[in-house]
């Protein structure tokens, strides 16, 4: 999806976790339950959002993001 989103193309998608977390609904994609519909939809979007959203995705946010994810395991 962000190398659709990074290429200006919106993405159309069913609502489901992963595009949930990564398009913006009528602004960077489409999301409905009818593919059919979704594509339709996001063929009326404006490129540029996809392009301005995908730069909030460098390798640097995005590891850094990973880190904070990360939990210290504790051996007893």
């Amino acid at each position: 999806m962000l190398e659709a989103m990074a290429c200006g193309l919106p993405v159309a998608a069913y609502p489901v976790t992963g595009p949930i977390d990564i398009v913006k609904n009528h602004v960077t994609g489409c999301l409905n339950q009818d593919l059919q519909q979704a594509a339709l939809c996001a063929l009326e979007l404006d490129v540029s959002h996809c392009l301005e959203q995908t730069s909030e995705y460098t390798w640097e946010k995005v590891s850094n993001m990973f880190l904070s994810y990360l939990t210290p395991i504790t051996v007893k």
